[in-house]
């Protein structure tokens, strides 16, 4: 065998190397993502849940949010901390949620879901400008921008309807 045939089979042995680390890689990559995406799922579930463990499992717990989400100032200063801590748990879910988002889009969309339930009702409202120093400056502004649209929605929604022939 001469030297250049020699070369010739090392140099498509190597370029046969190059492809399957390529391919192996970009394997790796797509499973990372997966697990990345699952990841952020979790994260933006265990805040829920753990809000809905606490509440299905105590009935002051379970009162306290089901009277604070009507109307945060109904509740006693007591149970208006109470409540908070409640939030601070939802929304510290939703903010790992919003900032793992650039990797994890659909947890980032089930947290919108969750998030604009939580805007639209009064006791959250009441509480967020009290809290969202808390949070992340980037979260502050996408919860703050939720609670905008929510507004623009309800203005929508409450706005009279022409009757008929008005202009």
């Amino acid at each position: 065998m001469s030297l250049e045939l020699l070369v010739a089979v090392a140099q498509i042995a190597g370029s046969i190397a190059v492809v399957v680390t390529v391919v192996f890689l970009a394997m790796q990559v797509r499973e990372n993502t997966k697990v990345s995406r699952m990841t952020g799922h979790q994260m933006a579930s265990d805040g829920w849940l753990a809000v809905a463990h606490l509440v299905a499992e105590d009935p002051e717990i379970a009162r306290i949010y089901r009277e604070g989400i009507k109307d945060l100032r109904s509740l006693s200063t007591d149970d208006q901390w109470r409540f908070g801590a409640l939030m601070q748990i939802a929304f510290a879910s939703n903010q790992n949620a919003f900032l793992f988002g650039e990797h994890a889009t659909h947890a980032k969309k089930l947290e919108d879901q969750r998030a604009n339930w939580l805007v639209n009702q009064p006791g959250p409202r009441y509480w967020w400008p009290r809290a969202r120093n808390l949070y992340h400056p980037d979260f502050q502004v996408y919860v703050d921008e939720m609670f905008a649209r929510a507004d623009a929605n309800t203005k929508e929604t409450m706005s009279p309807t022409p009757e008929k022939g008005a202009p």
